[in-house]
């Protein structure tokens, strides 16, 4: 068991996930790794091919100074500081190991023109040309010192140990940047083509916001004017403030929703904890999204014995979670039923919305969780409007909560959403 948490916990700390770093913060760490495999199998190395002791001591000092770079890194999160130390760190080595290695002859040339790829992946555009300035002055000032004073330079006692030394800095230098320079190109495609796929989506959207708005708008402007006339009935007025009302409550979610996604990406989203009564909130939903009910739907709660249900949580971000998931389920459902149902264990809560709407199509489902995406298909019910943003905030919201959400849908049969949240927060 120890062996699997030491394995577990060494894996943690040595790979990491695309997702998490920025591309020249990925170089960095792994470039932190290939210094630290090559310093180490250079010391290993070393003593065989009975190198000066200088070089020897240069490796073990070299494994511990970037061991203190990848811990600046990695568990600091310092990485303009890890960037700095790690780049002054390589010059200083290949100045020592030109003059320890045979100069020109030994494996710090190449060294030299393996990283340069990697520094132009880690260094942004601003300082690309200092870089480069200062490697273009250094590598030159090397060479003539060596050409001068070749009296400075420890040369190889055989050319076979001058030839073994460079096969091992390149072997190093081939089965671990090659990879690299691999994985950064795909992890720079990946990440362009995700920009253009969102940048479709959001244009997508915008489009699609613009006509989710105008209609609430038009058709409250359309019956506030109709309510002008003089020979209006009350049968009439009452059914046309009823229509105001309607889309004066579904621009209200729209606009909330714009708001709740706009804060949830600045991470402005706050938890305020209290304690309160699950029912009652249930009972809120139900009350306020009456509205949208129709006559042939079975809109009601049927949860039973949860008067006694208290949760101690964030009682405003459960009602725009549960809200957008009823809402949804109304929206979807043009006949049969919508119930809202409470249950409970020990220490969690479990809300559940269930209809017997149109369902969600497998094509639709790993995905309705995803900004801009909606779970309806076109070909399906294209009459229906949808901004495309409630479930994604409710997945968010969620998480914010330390809580779970999962559904079940089948297509023309109905959609069940289950959204488990702890009684007390942790």
């Amino acid at each position: 068991m120890w062996r699997k948490h030491l394995f577990n916990r060494i894996k943690k700390n040595l790979f990491v996930s695309a997702s998490m770093y920025e591309v020249q913060d990925l170089v960095l760490i792994h470039m932190l790794h290939i210094t630290f495999t090559l310093t180490f199998i250079s010391a290993l190395t070393n003593p065989f091919l009975d190198l000066p002791e200088s070089v020897i001591y240069g490796n073990f000092f070299a494994m511990f100074f970037v061991l203190i770079i990848y811990w600046i890194v990695r568990f600091r999160s310092q990485f303009v500081l890890g960037r700095r130390l790690y780049l002054g760190f390589v010059l200083i080595m290949i100045n020592f190991l030109w003059f320890e290695t045979g100069g020109s002859t030994g494996p710090t040339l190449f060294s030299i023109l393996a990283i340069i790829p990697m520094f132009t992946f880690m260094v942004d555009n601003k300082n690309l040309k200092f870089g480069y300035l200062i490697i273009g002055i250094n590598v030159p000032l090397l060479l003539l010192a060596e050409g001068y004073n070749p009296d400075l330079i420890s040369y190889y006692s055989s050319n076979t140990q001058r030839i073994m030394d460079i096969m091992v800095v390149c072997s190093i230098f081939v089965l671990f940047e090659i990879p690299l320079i691999v994985y950064v190109k795909n992890t720079v495609i990946k990440q362009r083509n995700s920009a253009q796929e969102s940048a479709l989506h959001k244009t997508s959207y915008i489009t699609n916001l613009s006509h989710e708005i105008r209609t609430p708008m038009n058709a409250i402007l359309g019956f506030s004017e109709l309510m002008d006339q003089s020979d209006l009935n009350d049968e009439d007025r009452k059914s046309y403030i009823q229509h105001i009302n309607d889309n004066g409550n579904t621009l209200l979610l729209l606009l909330n929703n714009i708001i709740n996604i706009s804060k949830i990406e600045q991470e402005q989203t706050k938890v305020s904890l209290s304690k309160f009564s699950a029912l009652e909130v249930v009972k809120r939903i139900h009350s306020s999204l009456s509205f949208k009910q129709s006559s042939v739907v079975d809109f009601k709660i049927i949860a039973k014995n949860t008067d006694d249900i208290y949760v101690y949580s964030d009682a405003v971000i459960l009602y725009q979670i549960l809200s957008n998931l009823t809402f949804n389920a109304l929206k979807f459902t043009k006949k049969g039923y919508v119930h809202l149902d409470i249950k409970a264990s020990d220490d969690s809560v479990i809300f559940i919305v269930r209809d017997s709407g149109i369902g969600i199509c497998e094509s639709k489902q790993a995905s309705i969780f995803k900004q801009f995406e909606q779970a309806r298909d076109d070909k399906q019910l294209f009459n229906v409007n949808g901004s495309g943003l409630g479930l994604t905030i409710s997945s968010n919201l969620t998480e914010k909560l330390k809580g779970q959400i999962c559904f079940e849908s089948k297509k023309n049969i109905g959609t069940t959403f289950y959204l488990k949240l702890p009684i007390k927060f942790p």
